[in-house]
């Protein structure tokens, strides 16, 4: 029985996080779509824009093929949200192929994953880093609505750091067995 554990929500969310500490605590392979993006830019050196478009198809492409060799795995991407034309996400489509897929979505709002995002952007003053701040949160309150995607049986978890891993084990683990 093929059996995937998906990580979604907005970008900043925890999703990555949270996703190897499930994978830890299940002792399950995790596998996270923006580690196949990087080595494929590391590859690619400068690209212009096309050429990231690809590279994002190219990782999608790995990351499905990687995740459809495993019975059962933690997949973490930025999915295509709900309602989102193609290229604003990793595709879900394919995740129907599997026999049992549970949602772990990282419920954050639009403000605190803006503001989480905007930590990571440099320099961190100025008015190019509100102006840049401003976009974000706007980008995350377009994608919020597209969250959850509906894609299996749903947890949901609170955003940051004050998860119980070992809980949400055990209730994916009620997830997977109610299959």
């Amino acid at each position: 029985m093929k059996t995937a554990i998906i990580l979604t929500g907005l970008p900043a969310s925890g999703k990555a996080a949270l996703g190897h500490a499930l994978a830890r605590q299940l002792s399950w392979p995790c596998l996270v779509r923006n580690d196949f993006l990087e080595v494929l830019s590391a590859r690619a050196g400068e690209a212009g824009p096309e050429q990231l478009r690809q590279l994002n198809r190219d990782s999608d492409r790995l990351f499905q093929t990687a995740a459809e060799a495993l019975d059962c795995c933690v997949l973490v991407a930025q999915w295509q949200p709900r309602g989102a034309g193609a290229g604003s996400g990793t595709p879900a489509g394919w995740l129907q192929r599997y026999d049992t897929v549970v949602e772990v979505h990282c419920a954050c709002s639009a403000s605190d994953a803006a503001e989480r995002f905007c930590a990571r952007i440099e320099p961190q003053e100025g008015p190019d880093h509100a102006r840049r701040c401003a976009g974000v949160l706007q980008r995350m309150r377009d994608l919020e609505d597209g969250y959850p995607l509906q894609a299996g049986r749903l947890i949901s978890v609170p955003c940051g750091p004050g998860f119980d891993a070992e809980q949400l084990g055990r209730d994916v683990a009620a997830e997977i067995a109610e299959g």
